[in-house]
Protein backbone atom coordinates (compact mmCIF):
# COMPACT_ATOMS: atom_id res chain seq x y z
CA UNK A 1 0.00 0.00 0.00
CA UNK A 2 1.39 3.20 -1.01
CA UNK A 3 1.00 6.18 1.71
CA UNK A 4 0.35 9.89 0.40
CA UNK A 5 0.84 12.73 2.74
CA UNK A 6 -2.35 15.78 2.47
CA UNK A 7 -2.02 19.46 3.58
CA UNK A 8 -4.18 21.76 1.83
CA UNK A 9 -5.65 25.27 1.65
CA UNK A 10 -6.64 24.96 -1.65
CA UNK A 11 -9.65 22.49 -1.69
CA UNK A 12 -9.95 22.64 -5.63
CA UNK A 13 -10.20 18.92 -7.14
CA UNK A 14 -8.73 17.52 -3.76
CA UNK A 15 -11.79 15.51 -3.60
CA UNK A 16 -12.15 13.46 -6.66
CA UNK A 17 -7.99 13.17 -6.10
CA UNK A 18 -8.58 11.74 -2.99
CA UNK A 19 -11.45 9.13 -3.75
CA UNK A 20 -8.93 8.21 -6.99
CA UNK A 21 -6.25 7.74 -4.37
CA UNK A 22 -8.29 5.50 -2.08
CA UNK A 23 -10.06 3.35 -5.23
CA UNK A 24 -6.21 2.64 -6.27
CA UNK A 25 -5.15 1.43 -2.55
CA UNK A 26 -3.61 4.34 -1.49
CA UNK A 27 -3.69 5.28 2.71
CA UNK A 28 -4.10 8.82 3.04
CA UNK A 29 -2.66 10.90 5.98
CA UNK A 30 -3.80 14.40 6.69
CA UNK A 31 -3.65 17.20 8.89
CA UNK A 32 -6.41 18.19 11.26
CA UNK A 33 -8.21 20.57 8.97
CA UNK A 34 -7.79 18.80 5.82
CA UNK A 35 -8.68 15.55 7.29
CA UNK A 36 -11.80 17.25 8.63
CA UNK A 37 -13.07 18.18 5.11
CA UNK A 38 -12.13 14.89 3.71
CA UNK A 39 -14.01 13.13 6.17
CA UNK A 40 -17.10 15.39 5.54
CA UNK A 41 -16.54 14.10 1.90
CA UNK A 42 -16.84 10.75 2.81
CA UNK A 43 -13.18 10.23 2.49
CA UNK A 44 -11.13 7.84 4.84
CA UNK A 45 -8.51 9.08 5.81
CA UNK A 46 -6.05 9.48 9.53
CA UNK A 47 -5.06 12.39 11.38
CA UNK A 48 -1.18 12.94 11.68
CA UNK A 49 -1.72 13.32 15.28
CA UNK A 50 -2.37 9.44 14.89
CA UNK A 51 1.58 8.79 14.08
CA UNK A 52 3.20 11.53 16.01
CA UNK A 53 1.27 10.62 19.16
CA UNK A 54 1.45 14.78 19.38
CA UNK A 55 -1.18 17.29 18.82
CA UNK A 56 -1.34 20.35 16.85
CA UNK A 57 -0.10 23.19 19.73
CA UNK A 58 0.54 26.89 19.85
CA UNK A 59 -3.43 27.01 18.17
CA UNK A 60 -2.06 25.16 14.86
CA UNK A 61 1.58 26.84 14.47
CA UNK A 62 3.19 23.26 14.71
CA UNK A 63 1.83 20.43 13.89
CA UNK A 64 4.05 18.97 11.01
CA UNK A 65 7.27 19.74 12.00
CA UNK A 66 7.86 16.05 13.33
CA UNK A 67 10.78 13.93 12.47
CA UNK A 68 7.51 11.25 11.66
CA UNK A 69 6.87 13.42 9.15
CA UNK A 70 10.22 14.53 7.46
CA UNK A 71 10.95 10.67 8.28
CA UNK A 72 8.20 9.44 6.02
CA UNK A 73 9.36 12.12 3.26
CA UNK A 74 13.27 11.44 3.09
CA UNK A 75 13.50 7.81 3.47
CA UNK A 76 15.78 7.22 0.50
CA UNK A 77 14.52 3.22 0.10
CA UNK A 78 18.04 2.02 1.52
CA UNK A 79 17.91 -1.19 3.97
CA UNK A 80 19.08 1.08 6.73
CA UNK A 81 16.35 3.50 6.17
CA UNK A 82 13.58 1.14 6.07
CA UNK A 83 15.05 -0.16 9.97
CA UNK A 84 14.97 3.25 10.57
CA UNK A 85 11.56 3.78 9.69
CA UNK A 86 10.47 0.07 10.92
CA UNK A 87 12.18 0.98 14.45
CA UNK A 88 10.41 4.27 15.02
CA UNK A 89 6.63 2.96 13.08
CA UNK A 90 7.01 5.74 10.36
CA UNK A 91 5.12 5.27 7.22
CA UNK A 92 6.97 5.61 4.03
CA UNK A 93 5.14 8.58 1.86
CA UNK A 94 5.13 8.24 -1.69
CA UNK A 95 3.20 11.32 -2.04
CA UNK A 96 2.68 14.61 -0.80
CA UNK A 97 0.39 16.95 -1.53
CA UNK A 98 0.54 20.47 -0.24
CA UNK A 99 -0.25 24.20 -0.85
CA UNK A 100 0.25 26.65 1.23
CA UNK A 101 -1.68 29.50 3.17
CA UNK A 102 -2.87 32.37 0.86
CA UNK A 103 -0.10 34.71 2.81
CA UNK A 104 0.34 37.36 -0.92
CA UNK A 105 -3.40 36.63 -1.78
CA UNK A 106 -3.99 38.00 1.87
CA UNK A 107 -1.49 40.75 1.14
CA UNK A 108 -3.40 42.09 -1.88
CA UNK A 109 -7.26 41.71 0.13
CA UNK A 110 -6.19 42.97 3.35
CA UNK A 111 -3.95 45.98 3.06
CA UNK A 112 -4.20 47.59 6.08
CA UNK A 113 -4.13 44.23 8.17
CA UNK A 114 -1.36 44.51 11.00
CA UNK A 115 2.06 42.64 11.39
CA UNK A 116 0.79 39.79 13.54
CA UNK A 117 -2.37 38.94 11.10
CA UNK A 118 -0.08 38.54 7.97
CA UNK A 119 2.36 36.82 10.02
CA UNK A 120 -0.86 34.46 10.94
CA UNK A 121 -1.04 33.84 6.96
CA UNK A 122 2.97 32.49 7.20
CA UNK A 123 3.02 29.16 6.45
CA UNK A 124 6.00 27.11 7.90
CA UNK A 125 4.94 23.18 7.90
CA UNK A 126 3.51 23.34 4.56
CA UNK A 127 7.14 24.87 2.68
CA UNK A 128 9.25 22.43 5.29
CA UNK A 129 7.20 19.67 4.23
CA UNK A 130 7.57 20.52 0.13
CA UNK A 131 10.89 21.28 0.50
CA UNK A 132 11.73 17.40 1.71
CA UNK A 133 9.62 16.21 -0.98
CA UNK A 134 11.73 17.77 -3.81
CA UNK A 135 15.14 16.61 -1.95
CA UNK A 136 13.48 13.09 -2.07
CA UNK A 137 11.99 13.69 -5.26
CA UNK A 138 13.32 10.29 -6.76
CA UNK A 139 11.42 8.25 -4.72
CA UNK A 140 7.94 11.05 -3.30
CA UNK A 141 6.58 13.39 -5.46
CA UNK A 142 5.22 16.91 -4.44
CA UNK A 143 2.22 17.83 -5.87
CA UNK A 144 1.54 21.13 -5.26
CA UNK A 145 -1.13 22.52 -8.50
CA UNK A 146 -4.02 21.58 -7.88
CA UNK A 147 -3.96 21.78 -12.32
CA UNK A 148 -1.57 18.65 -12.11
CA UNK A 149 -4.08 16.35 -10.48
CA UNK A 150 -5.60 15.09 -13.28
CA UNK A 151 -2.03 14.82 -14.79
CA UNK A 152 -0.97 12.83 -12.08
CA UNK A 153 -3.80 10.72 -11.87
CA UNK A 154 -3.46 9.65 -15.68
CA UNK A 155 0.37 8.61 -15.16
CA UNK A 156 -0.88 6.69 -11.19
CA UNK A 157 -3.72 4.61 -13.62
CA UNK A 158 -0.82 3.77 -16.21
CA UNK A 159 1.00 2.30 -13.25
CA UNK A 160 3.93 3.85 -10.05
CA UNK A 161 6.49 2.65 -12.77
CA UNK A 162 5.03 5.43 -15.34
CA UNK A 163 6.80 8.32 -13.45
CA UNK A 164 9.53 8.93 -15.22
CA UNK A 165 12.80 10.98 -14.22
CA UNK A 166 11.21 13.86 -16.58
CA UNK A 167 7.93 13.63 -15.09
CA UNK A 168 9.19 13.50 -11.21
CA UNK A 169 11.42 16.23 -11.74
CA UNK A 170 8.59 18.80 -13.51
CA UNK A 171 6.90 18.32 -10.44
CA UNK A 172 9.38 18.89 -8.38
CA UNK A 173 10.39 21.92 -10.14
CA UNK A 174 6.34 23.30 -9.71
CA UNK A 175 7.24 22.91 -6.43
CA UNK A 176 10.40 25.07 -6.12
CA UNK A 177 9.19 27.43 -7.96
CA UNK A 178 5.83 27.70 -5.62
CA UNK A 179 8.22 28.25 -2.64
CA UNK A 180 10.60 30.53 -4.63
CA UNK A 181 7.35 32.87 -4.89
CA UNK A 182 6.03 32.13 -1.50
CA UNK A 183 9.32 33.48 0.16
CA UNK A 184 9.75 36.57 -2.28
CA UNK A 185 6.40 37.44 -1.26
CA UNK A 186 7.51 37.21 2.53
CA UNK A 187 10.34 38.88 1.98
CA UNK A 188 8.84 41.93 -0.18
CA UNK A 189 6.44 42.10 2.77
CA UNK A 190 9.41 42.39 5.79
CA UNK A 191 10.80 44.91 3.57
CA UNK A 192 8.03 46.85 3.47
CA UNK A 193 8.00 47.36 7.23
CA UNK A 194 11.66 47.77 7.65
CA UNK A 195 12.55 51.07 7.21
CA UNK A 196 16.52 50.05 6.60
CA UNK A 197 15.40 47.29 3.67
CA UNK A 198 15.68 47.52 0.35
CA UNK A 199 11.88 47.87 -0.06
CA UNK A 200 11.47 51.18 -2.42
CA UNK A 201 8.55 53.83 -2.22
CA UNK A 202 6.56 52.43 -5.09
CA UNK A 203 6.87 50.58 -8.01
CA UNK A 204 6.76 51.73 -12.06
CA UNK A 205 2.85 53.04 -10.83
CA UNK A 206 2.27 53.93 -7.31
CA UNK A 207 0.18 50.37 -6.29
CA UNK A 208 2.97 48.57 -7.76
CA UNK A 209 5.64 47.70 -4.35
CA UNK A 210 9.21 46.86 -5.86
CA UNK A 211 11.94 46.05 -4.13
CA UNK A 212 15.67 46.07 -4.99
CA UNK A 213 17.72 43.21 -4.13
CA UNK A 214 21.74 43.09 -3.97
CA UNK A 215 23.13 38.91 -5.44
CA UNK A 216 25.81 38.38 -2.74
CA UNK A 217 28.81 38.88 -5.15
CA UNK A 218 31.14 41.88 -4.86
CA UNK A 219 29.10 45.12 -5.04
CA UNK A 220 28.67 47.05 -8.52
CA UNK A 221 26.97 49.39 -9.66
CA UNK A 222 24.08 51.31 -7.75
CA UNK A 223 25.30 48.59 -4.65
CA UNK A 224 27.99 50.89 -3.79
CA UNK A 225 25.83 54.46 -3.84
CA UNK A 226 25.87 56.59 -0.99
CA UNK A 227 22.96 58.25 -0.22
CA UNK A 228 23.20 62.41 1.21
CA UNK A 229 20.03 63.49 1.29
CA UNK A 230 16.23 63.10 -0.03
CA UNK A 231 13.40 60.65 0.05
CA UNK A 232 13.90 57.28 -0.66
CA UNK A 233 14.32 56.27 -4.13
CA UNK A 234 10.98 54.71 -6.81
CA UNK A 235 11.39 52.09 -8.89
CA UNK A 236 11.42 54.36 -11.93
CA UNK A 237 14.27 56.06 -10.25
CA UNK A 238 16.62 53.11 -10.09
CA UNK A 239 15.91 52.94 -14.00
CA UNK A 240 16.83 56.13 -14.76
CA UNK A 241 19.85 56.18 -12.36
CA UNK A 242 20.97 52.77 -14.29
CA UNK A 243 20.58 54.51 -18.04
CA UNK A 244 21.81 58.07 -16.98
CA UNK A 245 25.00 56.21 -15.35
CA UNK A 246 25.58 53.51 -17.92
CA UNK A 247 25.44 56.53 -20.68
CA UNK A 248 27.91 59.05 -18.46
CA UNK A 249 30.23 56.75 -16.90
CA UNK A 250 31.25 55.10 -20.81
CA UNK A 251 31.94 58.83 -22.12
CA UNK A 252 35.22 59.74 -22.56
CA UNK A 253 37.06 60.18 -19.21
CA UNK A 254 38.84 62.89 -20.92
CA UNK A 255 36.11 65.95 -19.95
CA UNK A 256 33.38 66.50 -17.78
CA UNK A 257 30.02 64.53 -19.22
CA UNK A 258 26.74 65.27 -18.03
CA UNK A 259 22.91 63.49 -19.04
CA UNK A 260 19.37 64.05 -17.40
CA UNK A 261 18.03 60.93 -18.05
CA UNK A 262 13.85 60.79 -17.52
CA UNK A 263 11.55 58.04 -17.89
CA UNK A 264 14.48 55.64 -19.43
CA UNK A 265 15.41 58.45 -22.27
CA UNK A 266 18.47 60.99 -22.49
CA UNK A 267 16.86 64.13 -22.65
CA UNK A 268 20.10 65.83 -22.58
CA UNK A 269 23.61 64.76 -22.65
CA UNK A 270 26.81 67.18 -23.28
CA UNK A 271 30.73 67.33 -22.80
CA UNK A 272 32.52 70.40 -21.35
CA UNK A 273 35.20 71.19 -19.42
CA UNK A 274 34.00 71.75 -16.58
CA UNK A 275 30.38 70.01 -14.85
CA UNK A 276 28.74 73.17 -15.06
CA UNK A 277 29.03 73.68 -18.62
CA UNK A 278 28.06 69.82 -19.51
CA UNK A 279 25.17 70.56 -17.34
CA UNK A 280 24.18 73.78 -18.65
CA UNK A 281 24.37 72.40 -22.50
CA UNK A 282 22.75 69.07 -21.42
CA UNK A 283 19.70 71.08 -19.93
CA UNK A 284 19.72 73.29 -23.30
CA UNK A 285 19.16 70.14 -25.31
CA UNK A 286 15.23 69.83 -24.00
CA UNK A 287 14.51 72.01 -21.14
CA UNK A 288 11.00 71.26 -20.59
CA UNK A 289 12.06 67.07 -20.89
CA UNK A 290 14.31 67.80 -18.39
CA UNK A 291 11.82 68.72 -15.55
CA UNK A 292 12.02 65.89 -12.81
CA UNK A 293 14.65 64.53 -14.38
CA UNK A 294 17.90 62.94 -13.14
CA UNK A 295 21.25 64.40 -13.71
CA UNK A 296 24.44 62.30 -13.71
CA UNK A 297 27.79 63.19 -14.19
CA UNK A 298 30.90 61.17 -14.72
CA UNK A 299 33.33 63.78 -12.79
CA UNK A 300 33.23 64.73 -9.00
CA UNK A 301 30.21 67.08 -8.18
CA UNK A 302 31.30 70.68 -6.77
CA UNK A 303 29.61 73.86 -5.73
CA UNK A 304 29.38 75.90 -8.68
CA UNK A 305 27.39 72.82 -10.58
CA UNK A 306 25.31 72.22 -7.21
CA UNK A 307 24.39 75.95 -7.28
CA UNK A 308 23.33 75.99 -11.10
CA UNK A 309 21.12 73.05 -10.45
CA UNK A 310 19.33 74.35 -7.87
CA UNK A 311 18.56 77.26 -9.42
CA UNK A 312 17.94 76.60 -13.05
CA UNK A 313 15.10 72.81 -12.55
CA UNK A 314 13.35 70.84 -10.56
CA UNK A 315 15.05 67.33 -10.99
CA UNK A 316 14.26 63.95 -8.64
CA UNK A 317 18.23 62.87 -8.39
CA UNK A 318 21.52 64.00 -8.52
CA UNK A 319 24.37 61.28 -9.38
CA UNK A 320 27.92 61.68 -9.50
CA UNK A 321 31.02 59.51 -8.30
CA UNK A 322 31.79 61.92 -5.09
CA UNK A 323 29.60 65.28 -3.56
CA UNK A 324 32.08 67.66 -1.88
CA UNK A 325 30.98 69.43 1.43
CA UNK A 326 29.99 72.63 0.02
CA UNK A 327 27.55 71.21 -2.30
CA UNK A 328 26.03 68.96 -0.22
CA UNK A 329 25.82 72.37 1.60
CA UNK A 330 23.49 73.93 -1.40
CA UNK A 331 21.58 70.97 -2.03
CA UNK A 332 19.92 71.48 1.70
CA UNK A 333 18.20 74.24 -0.11
CA UNK A 334 15.80 71.38 -1.69
CA UNK A 335 15.93 68.30 0.64
CA UNK A 336 13.41 67.09 -2.15
CA UNK A 337 16.56 66.34 -4.55
CA UNK A 338 17.74 63.26 -3.72
CA UNK A 339 21.47 63.26 -4.05
CA UNK A 340 23.75 60.00 -4.42
CA UNK A 341 27.33 59.19 -4.91
CA UNK A 342 28.30 56.18 -6.98
CA UNK A 343 32.12 55.74 -6.97
CA UNK A 344 32.44 54.22 -10.22
CA UNK A 345 29.78 51.88 -12.49
CA UNK A 346 29.96 48.96 -13.96
CA UNK A 347 26.60 47.97 -16.07
CA UNK A 348 25.28 44.43 -14.61
CA UNK A 349 26.05 41.19 -16.40
CA UNK A 350 23.06 40.07 -17.33
CA UNK A 351 19.66 41.55 -18.39
CA UNK A 352 17.14 39.50 -16.80
CA UNK A 353 13.16 40.56 -17.35
CA UNK A 354 9.70 38.70 -16.87
CA UNK A 355 7.01 37.58 -19.33
CA UNK A 356 4.43 35.52 -18.22
CA UNK A 357 5.08 31.82 -17.56
CA UNK A 358 8.92 32.58 -17.91
CA UNK A 359 12.30 34.85 -18.07
CA UNK A 360 14.05 36.50 -20.57
CA UNK A 361 17.69 36.47 -19.86
CA UNK A 362 20.46 37.77 -21.93
CA UNK A 363 24.44 39.01 -21.67
CA UNK A 364 23.62 42.76 -20.95
CA UNK A 365 24.17 45.42 -24.33
CA UNK A 366 27.26 47.45 -23.85
CA UNK A 367 29.44 49.64 -26.70
CA UNK A 368 32.78 48.61 -27.29
CA UNK A 369 35.58 51.10 -28.50
CA UNK A 370 36.28 49.71 -31.96
CA UNK A 371 32.64 49.67 -33.05
CA UNK A 372 32.90 52.58 -35.31
CA UNK A 373 35.82 53.14 -37.56
CA UNK A 374 36.55 56.42 -38.38
CA UNK A 375 38.62 58.10 -41.50
CA UNK A 376 42.36 58.95 -40.87
CA UNK A 377 41.55 63.06 -41.74
CA UNK A 378 38.26 62.86 -39.28
CA UNK A 379 38.83 65.76 -36.37
CA UNK A 380 39.20 65.20 -32.46
CA UNK A 381 36.03 67.45 -32.16
CA UNK A 382 33.97 65.28 -34.59
CA UNK A 383 35.42 62.16 -33.31
CA UNK A 384 33.80 62.74 -29.92
CA UNK A 385 30.53 64.03 -31.84
CA UNK A 386 30.63 60.76 -32.76
CA UNK A 387 31.19 58.92 -29.79
CA UNK A 388 28.49 60.86 -28.35
CA UNK A 389 25.59 60.66 -30.35
CA UNK A 390 26.19 56.66 -31.25
CA UNK A 391 26.46 56.29 -26.77
CA UNK A 392 23.21 58.62 -26.40
CA UNK A 393 21.60 56.50 -29.39
CA UNK A 394 22.43 53.00 -27.67
CA UNK A 395 21.03 54.11 -24.51
CA UNK A 396 17.59 55.80 -25.95
CA UNK A 397 14.71 52.87 -26.65
CA UNK A 398 14.33 52.35 -30.47
CA UNK A 399 13.40 53.25 -32.78
CA UNK A 400 15.86 56.51 -31.69
CA UNK A 401 17.69 59.05 -33.65
CA UNK A 402 20.34 61.21 -31.66
CA UNK A 403 21.85 64.65 -33.29
CA UNK A 404 24.71 66.39 -31.93
CA UNK A 405 26.52 69.17 -32.57
CA UNK A 406 29.36 71.27 -30.52
CA UNK A 407 29.75 67.87 -27.84
CA UNK A 408 26.14 68.70 -26.99
CA UNK A 409 23.07 67.02 -28.06
CA UNK A 410 20.79 69.51 -30.05
CA UNK A 411 17.83 66.59 -30.52
CA UNK A 412 17.03 63.22 -29.40
CA UNK A 413 14.26 61.39 -30.56
CA UNK A 414 13.26 58.13 -29.07
CA UNK A 415 10.17 55.39 -28.94
CA UNK A 416 9.53 55.96 -32.15
CA UNK A 417 7.94 52.60 -34.19
CA UNK A 418 8.99 54.27 -37.68
CA UNK A 419 12.68 55.27 -38.39
CA UNK A 420 11.45 57.73 -41.02
CA UNK A 421 9.29 59.36 -38.22
CA UNK A 422 12.01 59.53 -35.62
CA UNK A 423 14.25 60.90 -38.23
CA UNK A 424 11.20 63.34 -38.91
CA UNK A 425 10.97 64.18 -34.98
CA UNK A 426 14.84 64.35 -34.56
CA UNK A 427 14.84 66.92 -37.12
CA UNK A 428 12.20 69.38 -36.38
CA UNK A 429 13.68 69.30 -32.95
CA UNK A 430 17.46 70.19 -34.56
CA UNK A 431 15.64 72.99 -36.52
CA UNK A 432 14.45 74.92 -33.21
CA UNK A 433 17.57 74.77 -31.71
CA UNK A 434 19.42 78.02 -30.85
CA UNK A 435 22.96 75.97 -30.78
CA UNK A 436 23.75 74.45 -33.98
CA UNK A 437 26.82 74.99 -35.60
CA UNK A 438 28.25 73.67 -39.30
CA UNK A 439 29.71 70.49 -37.76
CA UNK A 440 26.11 68.49 -37.15
CA UNK A 441 26.69 64.37 -36.35
CA UNK A 442 22.99 61.99 -36.67
CA UNK A 443 23.26 58.73 -35.32
CA UNK A 444 20.31 56.03 -35.99
CA UNK A 445 20.13 52.99 -33.32
CA UNK A 446 19.35 51.01 -36.41
CA UNK A 447 20.19 50.40 -40.12
CA UNK A 448 18.32 52.91 -42.41
CA UNK A 449 15.90 50.37 -44.46
CA UNK A 450 15.67 53.15 -47.09
CA UNK A 451 16.98 56.31 -48.26
CA UNK A 452 14.08 58.67 -47.56
CA UNK A 453 15.39 59.40 -44.51
CA UNK A 454 18.69 60.27 -46.14
CA UNK A 455 16.59 62.84 -48.15
CA UNK A 456 15.01 64.23 -45.19
CA UNK A 457 18.52 64.77 -43.72
CA UNK A 458 20.20 66.22 -46.60
CA UNK A 459 17.90 68.65 -46.53
CA UNK A 460 19.82 69.94 -43.55
CA UNK A 461 23.27 70.86 -45.09
CA UNK A 462 25.21 71.24 -41.47
CA UNK A 463 24.23 67.62 -40.93
CA UNK A 464 27.87 66.41 -42.13
CA UNK A 465 28.42 62.70 -40.48
CA UNK A 466 25.27 59.89 -40.21
CA UNK A 467 25.96 56.77 -38.00
CA UNK A 468 24.32 53.28 -38.49
CA UNK A 469 24.78 49.93 -38.21
CA UNK A 470 24.44 47.87 -41.25
CA UNK A 471 22.47 45.22 -41.65
CA UNK A 472 19.59 46.39 -44.64
CA UNK A 473 19.24 44.91 -48.02
CA UNK A 474 19.28 48.79 -48.98
CA UNK A 475 22.76 49.40 -47.30
CA UNK A 476 24.04 50.07 -50.85
CA UNK A 477 21.29 52.35 -51.90
CA UNK A 478 21.23 54.49 -48.60
CA UNK A 479 25.07 54.65 -48.77
CA UNK A 480 24.77 55.75 -52.23
CA UNK A 481 22.10 58.80 -51.05
CA UNK A 482 24.62 59.69 -48.72
CA UNK A 483 27.17 60.36 -51.45
CA UNK A 484 25.16 62.16 -53.41
CA UNK A 485 24.10 64.18 -50.80
CA UNK A 486 28.01 64.51 -49.57
CA UNK A 487 27.08 63.04 -45.97
CA UNK A 488 30.30 61.26 -44.61
CA UNK A 489 28.52 57.74 -43.82
CA UNK A 490 30.00 55.61 -40.72
CA UNK A 491 28.87 52.31 -40.59
CA UNK A 492 28.94 50.66 -36.67
CA UNK A 493 29.65 47.21 -36.51
CA UNK A 494 27.20 46.82 -33.42
CA UNK A 495 23.30 47.25 -33.65
CA UNK A 496 21.98 48.40 -29.94
CA UNK A 497 18.57 48.36 -29.93
CA UNK A 498 17.12 49.12 -26.39
CA UNK A 499 12.76 47.76 -25.82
Amino acid sequence: MKNALLSITDKRGIIPLAKKLIELGWHLYATSSTESYLQNHAVPCTAISAITKFPEILQGRVKTLHPIIHGGLLTRRTPEDDQTLQQFNIPEFSLAVINLYPFEEFLEKNPAASTEEVLDYMDIGGPAMIRSAIKNYKHVIALTDPADYDLFISYLIEGQDSFTETMRLHFATKAAQLIMQYDLAIAKFFSRIDKQSNCLRYGENPHQLPAYFIPSVPAQGIALATFHQGKQLSYNNYLDIDSGCALVYSLSALTSACSIIKHGNPCGVAYAPTNKESYQLAYRSDPESAFGGIICFNKPLDADTAQEIVTTQFCEVVIAPSVDEQSLAIFKQKPSIRVVSIPHYQIARQDIRTVAGGYLLQPNDSITSSEIQFPADISQVNKLNCELAWSVATIAKSNAIVIVSNLQTIAISCGFTSRVRATEQALLRFLSHPSVTSEVVLASDGFFPFADSIELIAKHSAIKIVIQPKGSIRDAEVSEACRTYGILQLYASRRHFRH
